[in-house]
């Protein structure tokens, strides 16, 4: 699923508008980092796209 879809189900469920600015920002700016059996990845951008 696109971000563009994702934010327009997310309005159309009624998420409030602040909150589908902060996950659309989150979205185009954010970095993750995961971390398993005290093994820390490197930071990455995320990537949303239509699998």
């Amino acid at each position: 699923m696109s971000k563009n879809q994702l934010l327009s189900t997310y309005k159309e469920l009624g998420l409030l508008y602040s909150l589908c600015q902060w996950i659309s920002y989150f979205l185009t700016h954010g970095k993750m980092q995961l971390i398993f059996n005290c093994e820390r990845q490197e930071m990455h951008s995320i990537n949303i796209s239509i699998p």
